[in-house]
């Protein structure tokens, strides 16, 4: 319970809604969760073995700076079929020989969860924004089939973490459909490589305004939402990898950063800690009209 309520709040949180709000909901109060439709076939089902080359190529196809043409996508969605198929019957716990170790499973689980947001995406017919007061928050609003069973993106998200541990640098990679959430990355998660994926993405996320910002003005250091809600998280990560007791969330930010983010950090030494507030507009890649 103490897992789905943090998943409820953290989605409330980005709605401007309240804790007790996000609980109530967690607790059946107009909760709207629709079970998407399963794509598998008997013709299908015959793929066997997990591969990502298909969502590799969705990913090329429609990913650009950090953003999604989801107009390319609503129009050539066939690779992101063809993986979101394979995916529902082919996991870590239907073929755990394929997926021996959590590294295996934390890539699989990522890469699941952002291709299931863009499905998602296209299924509400590229809205303006997926983070509406309307309806239950995003992780929680669909389930899809997923490694033999049906997850929500929120149950998605958990079983990475599972597999991360303390890794804070997973949560990089969690591609939610908004402006707020971290850029989209134009590749998977492989086990291959992992480590220096994971030290890529979050470096590459750390240099967004819409992640880390100093508000020389205001003498605020702000960061998105979902870091400030989970500092604690980053500083456990900072004292357990560099064995420092007295580790703080700046000293995180440090290790986690490359030369261009620790500039940013050494103007704001001193500065108050502040959220930067969510941006719930679609992660829509703006291209020009015909």
């Amino acid at each position: 319970m103490r897992t789905l309520n943090r998943s409820w709040n953290r989605s409330a949180r980005r709605l401007g809604l309240g804790v007790v709000l996000s609980s109530a909901l967690a607790c059946g109060c107009g909760v709207g969760t629709r079970d998407l439709p399963e794509l598998t076939t008997e013709q299908t089902l015959q793929r066997e073995a997990y591969d990502d080359r298909d969502w590799a190529l969705a990913l090329a196809e429609n990913v650009v700076d950090g953003r999604v043409n989801y107009a390319h996508l609503a129009a050539h969605p066939e690779p992101l079929w063809r993986y979101l198929t394979l995916i529902e019957h082919v996991g870590p716990q239907t073929k755990p020989d394929q997926f021996p170790s959590r590294g295996h499973a934390l890539a699989y689980y990522v890469n699941a969860y952002n291709a299931c947001a863009m499905r998602a995406v296209l299924q509400e017919h590229v809205p303006d924004s997926m983070y509406r007061t309307d309806v239950a928050p995003f992780e929680q609003r669909y389930t899809f089939l997923v490694d033999g069973r049906r997850r929500t993106p929120g149950e998605l998200r958990e079983l990475a973490q599972k597999a991360a541990g303390i890794d804070v640098r997973v949560e990089f990679c969690f591609c939610e459909p908004a402006l707020g959430g971290v850029p989209v990355t134009g590749e998977p998660l492989r086990f291959d490589g992992l480590e220096q994926q994971l030290e890529r993405i979050a470096r590459a996320a750390l240099n967004g305004d819409q992640m880390l910002h100093v508000d020389q003005a205001g003498d605020r250091l702000m960061v998105a939402l979902w870091m400030f809600d989970e500092r604690d998280r980053f500083v456990e990560w900072y004292r357990r990898r560099m064995n420092a007791p007295q580790g703080t969330f700046a000293n995180a930010l440090h290790a986690l950063g490359d030369e261009r983010c620790r500039q940013k950090l050494a103007t704001a030494v001193g500065y108050r800690l502040a959220p930067i507030p969510f941006d719930r507009r679609l992660n829509r890649l703006e291209t020009a009209s015909p």
